[in-house]
C-alpha cells in the first residue's frame, strides 16, 4: 500500500491510498478479499482507496475484476483493474517487457518464466539471461544485486543446476 499525493481538478492537494494485492493462486475468494481490504483501508484512514490486483498465477481462465453482493434490496458493486502476468507470455507482449527499460519489467518476467517454464535447465536459461539483461542495461551494482537476489529468490534451480548456475555466473 502506498499513499500518494495528486492534484485535484480545483487545484487542491488530494492524497489517494494505492492498493495493489499480488495473487499468486486462483483463489475462489479473492474478490471478496479485495472488497475487504478496500472498504477497511478507506474506513481506517479516511481516504480514498484505488485497489489493483496482480495475478501471478497460471490459471487463464481467473481473471477476478469485480465483487457483488445483493439482499433484499441493498447491494454492494466494487470494480477494480486486475493485470494478468500470464497475458505477457504472448510474444508481442513479451517484446514490450524486454524493451522496457523499467526494473521492474525484468521482476515481471522472472515471475513470469518462473510460473509457466517446467524444464529446469530451460529456466536455468532464463535465469541467465535476465541477469545479462540487467548488465546489458547498465544498472548500477547496488541495483543489480538487489535484482539479482530477487530473481534468485523467484526463480528455483534444483541444486545440482543451481551449483553449475552459480559456477557459470562467477566465471
Amino acid at each position: 500500500d502506498k499513499l500518494v499525493k495528486v492534484r485535484a481538478k480545483d487545484g487542491a492537494d488530494l492524497y489517494v491510498l494505492i492498493h495493489i494485492e499480488v495473487q499468486g493462486d486462483a483463489e475462489r475468494g479473492f474478490s471478496e478479499r479485495m472488497f475487504v481490504y478496500q472498504y477497511r483501508l478507506r474506513d481506517r484512514y479516511g481516504l480514498d482507496v484505488v485497489s489493483l490486483a496482480v495475478l501471478t498465477d497460471t490459471t487463464a481462465s481467473f481473471r477476478p475484476r469485480s465483487y457483488r453482493q445483493a439482499r433484499w434490496g441493498c447491494g454492494i458493486a466494487f470494480r477494480f483493474p486486475m493485470v494478468k502476468l500470464l497475458d505477457y507470455t504472448a510474444p508481442e507482449r513479451w517484446a514490450e517487457l524486454e524493451a522496457s527499460d523499467n526494473v521492474f519489467a525484468l521482476v515481471v518476467m522472472a515471475q513470469i518464466r518462473a510460473k509457466v517454464t517446467d524444464d529446469a535447465d530451460t529456466l536455468k536459461g532464463w535465469k541467465f539471461r535476465l541477469i545479462r539483461l540487467m548488465y546489458q542495461r547498465g544498472y548500477e551494482r547496488a541495483l543489480i544485486l538487489e535484482l539479482f537476489r530477487l530473481i534468485d529468490w523467484m526463480i528455483r534451480l534444483p541444486a545440482h543446476l543451481e551449483a553449475d548456475f552459480r559456477q557459470a555466473l562467477y566465471a
